[in-house]
């Protein structure tokens, strides 16, 4: 996968997670907490996480990249961190 614009991964993010939560996008603050706030059982996180490994395919994270995001604005910087990697 090519290196992707911060910005364009913070558009895809929110969008997954106005998708789950069923709100227009421009509803969901960069600052959510992803498992606090959006009110979503672990199962759901995993889900959702997988979610983000498929729309950025072939992106994987490891154990210890999923464990680290706690918002959706950390979650972006860990997509865009693993993206630029590749």
């Amino acid at each position: 996968m090519t290196s992707m614009p911060a910005a364009d991964i913070e558009r895809i993010l929110r969008t997954l997670v106005a998708e789950r939560l069923r709100v227009d996008a421009s509803e969901v603050p960069m600052d959510v907490q992803i498992v606090a706030e959006l009110g979503l059982e672990s199962i759901e996180v995993m889900q959702f996480l997988l979610d983000v490994e498929d729309r950025f395919a072939p992106l994987t994270l490891t154990d210890a990249e999923f464990a680290q995001p706690r918002t959706l604005r950390e979650l972006v910087e860990c997509v865009e961190r693993v993206t630029n990697r590749a």
